[in-house]
């Protein structure tokens, strides 16, 4: 499936070979598949061969064609975590490995409370550093054998999974190729379920990342808080080899007209990690209860793994708020759908509770709408930076209580017929302006005389 590059004309950039190890791709449904798509395609339209490794997926081809780029699936191995999953299916069932299996998986489940400690250290191991560790050898493998060592090779990896960067300690035999590492959120931030984590693999994790970061060429983000973190942890290692590029708003598309009679408020997601819609829905509450909407209907939809938070019904808690004429559980929408509400809505609800190093990827669908959010968001997390650099819109703490809610949702109601001024800073924010901004920077750093070359 090799294709001929022509030579470059005399002084112009070279042509590279990128492998991008991305276990997410298209049409996998996960968020992250989006920003491998993106990297690869600005990558192609700048000239480069493209290549992708990504996790093998029912019905899809192993080998195919997304336009210019060369997509090569990969089967996933028998981790440790299957093997003992295997084991215990025999003998037994539940239990950390069980439990580690479904983690995030629902918004409706909740970690088991109490894990003894010998199950715990072996879920862990089983976790290192992800539940992904079946890629890990065989996309090593994949990208090895695309690589022809001609000084064109160029690794780029992108996580989570984190066992997407691991790819590059384990490419066999002798490779020369430079490394390019991508965080879409931090790795060693403690957001791993507890009960898949111990003193050792922590210790474990915290040394494979350093080692990713002293072996790549180079490092980029997609928020500056965890450009940030990286270079307050390791310092000269990586500080000037780190660039922030964010995911970016994919397209600015126009308002739909909405009912004048009905005030639309609408959320797009999950209620996961701590995602928490009960302090909105206490202060949506009070509006409703006080008519603070000036003869118009309060609409509100849910749409998305909604119904549960942490193993609690929402569902009640909406029944029990008096706001059942109110809110609307919309299950799942096809993807045009649910941009067509958004489009519709005369406010977008964002929660973005006790992250405060990432960004949620749909606070860039929405800023795309051109209509207010209300998000709840760390005071000082890359989300509330961001949403008040662009300005227009209500942020209120993370931690802040319905009142606080209560006073943003009223002012939003209060100003929802003012007309907007799209901010200046959203044309830099657009996907292809990053995407390019991306390329620029690959291109200033793989091609600039004596580059890194690193050999495994």
């Amino acid at each position: 499936m090799e294709r001929n590059i022509a030579p470059p004309a005399e002084g112009a950039t070279p042509r590279l070979r990128y492998i991008v190890v991305a276990y997410h791709y298209p049409p996998d449904p996960a968020v992250g598949s989006l920003r491998a798509r993106n990297v690869a395609r600005a990558l192609a339209a700048a000239g480069h061969e493209v290549h992708i490794v990504t996790a093998a997926l029912p019905n899809v081809p192993a080998d195919s064609l997304d336009g210019d780029i060369h997509v090569h699936r990969v089967e996933l191995a028998a981790s440790l975590r299957d093997l003992l999953a295997r084991l215990k299916r025999l003998v037994s069932r539940g239990g950390p490995a069980a439990a580690a299996k479904d983690a995030g998986t629902g918004a409706g489940w909740k970690g088991p409370a109490h894990v003894s400690t010998p199950r715990r250290w072996i879920a862990a191991l089983t976790w290192l550093p992800d539940d992904r560790q079946g890629f890990i050898r065989r996309a090593a493998k994949a990208a090895a054998r695309l690589m022809q060592g001609d000084g064109r090779d160029v690794l780029y990896t992108t996580a989570p999974p984190f066992s997407d960067h691991l790819v590059g300690l384990f490419v066999p035999g002798r490779r020369t190729f430079q490394w390019i590492v991508e965080y879409r959120d931090p790795w060693n931030d403690g957001s791993k379920p507890w009960f898949v984590r111990s003193r050792l693999t922590d210790v474990l994790d915290r040394w494979v990342e350093r080692r990713c970061l002293a072996s790549c060429d180079g490092v980029v983000t997609v928020t500056k808080s965890v450009a940030d973190a990286l270079i307050d942890r390791m310092g000269p290692t990586v500080a000037d080899k780190v660039v922030l590029i964010r995911n970016g708003i994919p397209r600015m598309l126009p308002p739909i007209a909405a009912d004048p009679m009905t005030f639309l408020i609408v959320y797009a997601g999950s209620f996961y990690m701590r995602r928490d819609p009960k302090p909105f829905l206490a202060a949506l509450a009070s509006v409703h209860r006080r008519n603070g909407v000036g003869g118009r209907r309060l609409d509100v939809r849910l749409v998305g793994d909604c119904r549960f938070y942490e193993g609690e019904a929402i569902e009640a808690e909406v029944e029990r708020l008096g706001l059942t004429d109110v809110v609307t559980f919309v299950d799942w929408l096809p993807h045009a759908e649910t941009m067509k509400l958004m489009q519709r809505a005369d406010l977008l609800l964002l929660l973005a509770q006790c992250q405060p190093l990432s960004v949620p990827n749909k606070l860039y669908e929405y800023v795309g709408m051109g209509k207010p959010i209300l998000a709840a968001a760390d005071e000082e997390g890359e989300t509330a930076l961001l949403l008040r650099q662009i300005g227009g819109h209500y942020v209120v703490g993370a931690t802040d209580g319905p009142d606080v809610i209560e006073r943003a949702l009223t002012e939003a109601l209060a100003t929802s017929s003012m007309p907007r001024t799209p901010s200046p800073a959203l044309a830099g924010l657009a996907t292809d302006a990053q995407m390019a901004l991306l390329v620029q920077w690959l291109d200033g750093r793989l091609h600039r005389p004596g580059g890194v070359r690193r050999s495994t």
